[in-house]
């Protein structure tokens, strides 16, 4: 790895989400997650892929308190691009996971590609993401 002269360079361990939500100290961490919100510059799909387990069996609205589990990703085509995934992939990707697209959480309806000129950020979740009543 070349520095430049003056810089600081720090080195630092790359760790799976889905790794440290399992080895999590806190009883029950799991399942008191609500929402995650990705914005890494063009790399939304790989943190997605690597909470893919998490993601497979969020937490219910039960554990939730009534509330619905959320993901909110960055969605910028050119940053997509300049990372080496197309746009749409993040999209698949949940949509496999069984994942609803909308680009305002009070969005009725899911969308099947968000506009890139309104929809700075994709919200995620595996229904209509609602709040508890009381």
């Amino acid at each position: 790895m070349t520095v430049q002269q003056g810089v600081d360079a720090h080195f630092v361990t790359a760790v799976m989400m889905d790794d440290y939500i399992d080895n999590a100290v806190s009883t029950g961490f799991w399942n008191n997650i609500m929402l995650v919100k990705i914005d890494t510059q063009g790399h939304e799909l790989s943190v997605l892929q690597g909470i893919e387990r998490f993601l497979s069996n969020p937490p219910s609205k039960d554990n939730l308190g009534g509330w619905s589990f959320v993901v909110i990703a960055e969605y910028d085509i050119n940053l997509q691009k300049a990372s080496g995934h197309e746009p749409n992939e993040m999209i698949d990707f949940m949509r496999k996971l069984g994942y609803e697209v909308r680009c305002k959480m009070e969005d009725v309806e899911p969308i099947l590609l968000p506009d890139f000129s309104k929809c700075g950020d994709v919200i995620f979740s595996k229904e209509k993401p609602l709040k508890p009543t009381f």
